[in-house]
């Protein structure tokens, strides 16, 4: 497996933070819940997803008001 780490820091209290990652047939999200952390917060997330395949990632960070931050997917493995 493979982690993704990430570090964040909010204004509004958290929804939940995701890693998103497919093969380009078949797209996959694995999602956390983050509503146990404060408003005006900052983490280092590192999540586990299995890379086996898949051709590209990327994360993103939802707020309680609905606001996302994400990242541009990046591509795994040989180009």
């Amino acid at each position: 497996d493979m982690r993704l780490v990430a570090e964040v820091e909010w204004t509004f209290p958290l929804d939940f933070v995701e890693v998103v990652f497919g093969d380009g047939e078949l797209t996959t999200s694995r999602r956390m819940s983050a509503t146990d952390l404060p408003a005006f917060g900052e983490e280092t997330f590192s999540i586990p997803f299995d890379a086996t395949g898949q051709a590209w990632v990327r994360f993103a960070a939802w707020d309680s008001a609905g606001n996302g931050a994400m990242t541009m997917p990046i591509r795994l493995g040989d180009p």
